[in-house]
């Protein structure tokens, strides 16, 4: 596999160096970093390359017209022909065409960095929408166990095994399939700041000391609120972690 890739750019850079020959500032201003976003699919082709590209391989104006065609660069085959058959272009005349900055690669690659700036906030956005929130939800929801006498000794052990379940199912049984790994990171570091708590459970104590503060000794607030910590801690390394 390595090997065909390597041929393959040589084979471009060969490609570079034909159409170097019919345009100069092909000679001049492309590299192996631009076979590179070529072979990608990081630029696109332009009108005016296809045309230095027919030339470099002595292909007929039907030939490049058909390129043209398949780049989407005309809505039709003879618009497609009439731009190849353009004596402006740089397959028309026997002289090499002006050397005109092509701007395709700079504008694709902007739009490009921009589209997926926008696609990560996008999901970050989804992200707390429809995970982080609904799941604090959740959490604070654990209040109602008070009602069935929060002080028997299994009730906090209880409450964290439920709040490690329902992060455990939501990340691993409905990822989200755009953010890689981020969903495996978050909700594991969520887990490693919770498990704690199924140790200091049954003494009714948490690792962040809310316990400490008078008026919530004995209840199930600072369960509560350490696994809200535990939530925004997660949920904002997850987050970072996309965007790294």
């Amino acid at each position: 596999m390595n090997l065909n890739i390597q041929r393959f750019s040589v084979l471009m850079m060969l490609l570079i160096h034909s159409m170097g020959s019919v345009d100069s500032d092909y000679a001049e201003r492309y590299s192996h970093a631009t076979v590179s976003r070529w072979e990608s699919g990081g630029t696109r082709p332009t009108l005016r390359r296809l045309k230095v590209f027919g030339q470099a391989l002595s292909l007929s104006e039907t030939e490049v017209a058909g390129l043209v065609l398949l780049a989407g660069l005309a809505p039709d085959f003879p618009t497609a022909l009439g731009h190849v058959s353009d004596s402006d272009g740089a397959g028309g005349g026997g002289t090499a065409p002006a050397a005109v900055p092509d701007s395709g690669e700079a504008d694709i690659a902007g739009s490009s960095a921009t589209g997926s700036a926008r696609s990560v906030l996008r999901s970050a956005f989804r992200f707390g929408l429809l995970r982080v929130l609904p799941l604090g939800a959740c959490l604070v929801g654990g209040y109602a166990l008070s009602f069935y006498g929060w002080n028997n000794a299994w009730m906090p052990t209880a409450y964290v095994a439920f709040a490690l379940g329902i992060v455990l199912a939501q990340g691993f049984l409905l990822p989200d399939r755009d953010a890689g790994m981020r969903e495996f990171f978050w909700v594991s570091l969520f887990f490693l700041l919770t498990t704690p708590l199924l140790q200091f459970g049954p003494i009714y104590m948490d690792h962040y000391n809310f316990h400490a503060i008078g008026s919530l000794a004995g209840t199930q607030i600072p369960y509560v609120l350490a696994l809200l910590v535990n939530l925004v801690i997660a949920s904002a390394a997850g987050l970072a972690f996309q965007l790294l």
